[in-house]
């Protein structure tokens, strides 16, 4: 009877024994699961952090290119207002040629009262003139109003491009940090595991 009866209990140990055997292969295979599948997803992450970082990069390109489109406008701007002095200071030069000649037919005609007609003439030159360079000083106006127009719009476009990259930058920022803290979160978890959760339940 004692034989039997230590008989039956070695197998309810066994029996318990294959029992926390099998609980603890099954909770073995969670945790292998559940790892694969955080690593998987930190793997995405990380991947995801890659990508951020790439637009960053780009965004950063395309602010350089903004900047030196800028620049090279502004160079032909001021290109243009040196060519719109120069013109400007070529009819200043027109107009006192034409005020000496002015000057000289009026010494004429006080010298001589027959060089009438030869005043006309230079006056229909001084006409003639003035208006070649007032239509002159109207071109160079529209053309210089243009330039200053196209710079200001230029620089405008900059100004909103350089705004737009600032902005995606700050959110790209916002995200890689989000992304990093999530990360951390995984790995402290991955660490843990759940395998020490269910050690301390069985104890």
């Amino acid at each position: 009877a004692d034989l039997e009866a230590q008989a039956g209990h070695l197998a309810l140990e066994l029996q318990a024994g294959e029992l926390a055997g099998s609980q603890l292969e099954a909770a073995l295979a969670q945790t292998l699961c559940l790892a694969d599948a955080q690593q998987a997803e930190m793997q995405a992450q990380e991947l995801a952090s890659h990508e951020l970082t790439k637009e960053v990069a780009e965004a950063a390109c395309q602010e350089e290119a903004l900047r030196a489109e800028l620049i090279e406008e502004r160079k032909r701007a001021q290109e243009a207002s040196n060519v719109a002095a120069a013109l400007f200071e070529r009819r200043q030069l027109i107009a006192d040629e034409a005020e000496k000649a002015l000057r000289n037919c009026n010494d004429a005609i006080a010298e001589s009262g027959t060089a009438g007609e030869e005043l006309l003439r230079r006056n229909e030159q001084l006409h003639h003139s003035e208006r070649s360079s007032e239509i002159m000083r109207t071109t160079l106006s529209q053309k210089l109003a243009t330039v200053h127009a196209q710079v200001r719009e230029a620089e405008n476009a900059h100004a909103k491009a350089v705004g737009e990259l600032r902005r995606e930058r700050r959110e790209h920022s916002r995200l890689n940090l989000q992304l990093q803290q999530e990360t951390a979160k995984q790995r402290a978890r991955i660490a843990r595991g759940p395998l020490g959760s269910w050690r301390t339940d069985v104890a």
